[in-house]
């Protein structure tokens, strides 16, 4: 895969609610322009089931990046957004980690972003919190799929309609 777009980082502020910050970075040579972004605090068990954030589905999503966003290249892009307090946890980062079979923090996020020559790409992550560093860092055995950089979803999208 293509790695054009990538999360640089993601930290976490305890509070109620509790506040993301993220980087991502275009580490290609070429402007990239975002079509939708995704962002998504959960809190779940390591062990469940896990997915990327959609939208529509009832599911507290965000989008933190604004569609039609230019990232030149080797730009970097850094923003931040609160935990929902309409989810089942109120937004709450708490500041101590839980107990190892309670339910963890998770950040997901989905980014479909177009590069010049019309492909439609994703960046995708789906990671937990670690408290040693508050970063949203480690990724589960299970998740690992949910996690890439790239993935061309449609190639040269624009080009082979004219």
């Amino acid at each position: 895969m293509d790695t054009s777009l990538v999360l640089l980082k993601a930290t976490a502020s305890p509070g109620r609610p509790g506040r993301v910050t993220l980087a991502v970075a275009n580490k290609s040579d070429a402007r990239l322009e975002i079509v939708r972004s995704l962002f998504e605090l959960k809190r779940t068990y390591s062990d469940a089931r896990h997915a990327l954030p959609r939208a529509g589905w009832g599911y507290t999503v965000t989008s933190v990046i604004t569609k039609g966003t230019l990232l030149d290249a080797n730009a970097e892009w850094w923003a931040w957004f609160h935990g929902d307090t309409r989810t089942t946890f109120g937004g709450v980062i708490p500041a101590d980690a839980p107990a190892p079979g309670d339910p963890q923090l998770y950040l997901a996020g989905r980014i479909l972003y177009r590069r010049v020559k019309g492909e439609l790409m994703e960046t995708a992550f789906y990671r937990r919190l670690d408290y040693a560093d508050m970063s949203f860092s480690a990724i589960e055995p299970l998740d690992h799929a949910l996690n890439y950089a790239g993935k061309v979803l449609i190639p040269r999208a624009l080009e082979a309609q004219h």
